[in-house]
């Protein structure tokens, strides 16, 4: 009994050994399960009000802030989230979606600075986070609402067409959908069209595209999460499990000052260890969507449920890409899906930079964020360069295909593991001494590449997929 004990305390004690904001933070994430499946059984569509269910989201997401932070920074994402609500009532429907997206791009840098000033180069869990989160939904209220009611239908998209709404929220719906318990600390941040649809229920029935539900019509009864949240959980643990083991091994601190061989192998062991804490969050964070009956999207062809509405990330592809462009879609897919249908389908002018500025201004204000889109921007277009001036070089029989697959995923993988060496250490000082661990060499291959000339791509290229 004794030895049972001394276990427990030395558990407690190593727990207890971690920063309290990220066992708030991860005390909350697995409340959610259990919160979601109460509102998904207890609180069903089928016999509760609707106002009942929007209230439940809105109440447990304002808990969660005040849990995680105080009560001012609380009221600053209230704040946030009010003025927003004005503006959607007061703003012509001919500006609101650039004037919401200003508003919620300028709040959040904002934030930025307030929590950059109180804790200069640390990875802090501050209120940016909710306020983060809450710019996508705010953007995505205004672009649907602009879809709904400042466009003709034959200018959208059939994914704009299906997701317009045709009257503003009103205050309850509005606040409820920015509060949301299952995406208010760390995403995901779903549109507000599909939000409403899994308070009301018409989730479920999913007969909106033809193509993909039309087998919802032989199920007599709403699916079942259980499977792929089960699985989604136990992957967000071992996630966990593998992050806190690796902890051991190496630290962003402790890399600055290695030497040699060492120092190279560790940082890409850092960038995978951070990865995982990131997985663990997007995976668990989409379990939660899932349990309370968010993110289902129709049957596939063997008559089976698909939940991949809210998916977080695709981590086999992040981790072993053919290209960047398939490793950024794959990572955060729910803010690239945002990035997509607020800001690159809507822009007039270079869509593909806009889109990169605005994904790094809302990240934050550390020069790190800005260097790493920036990368990976410049990866992007040198990436695009050699696909079009070599690739039909090895399209001549399969084993030199497969060379070059093998060359191009490791490649990618080098390359993604040195962009994000800024995103880590944030500031101009670190992230240099970052990159010297590899001796700056992927970066200055990518600005080399950069001077190739511009091709079209060769007959055999043009299948490729990008």
């Amino acid at each position: 009994m004794t030895r049972v004990i001394q276990a427990m305390a030395g558990f407690a004690e190593w727990l207890l050994s971690f920063p309290v904001d990220q066992l708030k933070y991860l005390f909350l994430l697995t409340l959610s399960l259990f919160l979601g499946y109460v509102f998904r059984v207890f609180l069903s569509y089928q016999t509760t009000p609707l106002h009942v269910r929007w209230i439940y989201h809105l109440v447990l997401g304002f808990s969660f802030c005040l849990f995680c932070f105080n009560v001012w920074d609380t009221l600053l994402v209230v704040f946030f989230v009010g003025v927003a609500y004005v503006l959607l009532h007061t703003l012509s429907l001919k500006h609101i979606v650039w004037a919401m997206m200003v508003y919620a791009l300028s709040f959040t840098i904002f934030v930025h600075f307030l929590c950059m000033k109180r804790s200069y180069g640390s990875w802090d869990l501050s209120v940016t986070g909710p306020i983060m989160m809450i710019a996508q939904r705010i953007t995505y209220v205004a672009c649907e609402l602009f879809d709904g009611l400042g466009r003709p239908d034959g200018e959208l998209s059939e994914d704009q067409r299906r997701l317009k709404i045709t009257e503003r929220p009103s205050i309850l719906q509005f606040f409820s959908y920015t509060f949301s318990f299952v995406g208010i600390l760390a995403g995901p941040a779903c549109s507000y069209k599909d939000f409403a649809n899994y308070i009301s229920g018409a989730n479920m029935k999913r007969l909106d595209n033809p193509n993909r539900y039309a087998r919802a019509k032989e199920h007599n009864h709403d699916p079942s999460p259980a499977l792929p949240v089960i699985l989604k959980a136990t992957r967000s643990i071992l996630c966990l499990v593998l992050y806190l083991a690796t902890s051991s091994i190496v630290s962003k601190d402790s890399l600055l000052n290695e030497t040699g061989l060492r120092k190279v192998i560790l940082t890409f062991v850092l960038m995978h260890h951070i990865r995982l804490m990131y997985y663990f969050t997007f995976i668990i964070c989409e379990a939660s969507c899932n349990i309370s009956g968010l993110g289902f999207t129709g049957y596939d062809d063997k008559g089976e449920a698909q939940w991949d509405m809210v998916q977080g990330m695709s981590v086999l592809s992040v981790e072993f890409p053919v290209n960047l462009r398939e490793m950024i879609a794959s990572w955060n897919m729910m803010t690239v899906q945002w990035l997509r249908r607020c800001v690159f389908e809507r822009s007039q002018f270079n869509p593909a930079l806009l889109t990169f500025i605005v994904s790094s201004l809302w990240h934050g204000v550390y020069p790190g964020y800005h260097i790493t889109f920036f990368i990976f921007y410049c990866g992007k277009t040198a990436a695009t360069k050699v696909r079009k001036n070599f690739r039909h070089y090895f399209q001549g029989s399969p084993s030199l295909k497969v060379f070059y697959d093998i060359l191009t995923t490791v490649s990618t993988c080098i390359m993604r593991d040195v962009t994000v060496i800024p995103f880590v250490y944030l500031t101009t000082e670190e992230f240099v001494k970052g990159w010297s661990n590899v001796f700056f060499i992927p970066i200055l291959i990518c600005f080399l590449l950069l001077l190739l000339p511009n091709k079209s791509r060769g007959i055999n290229s043009k299948s490729h997929k990008e």
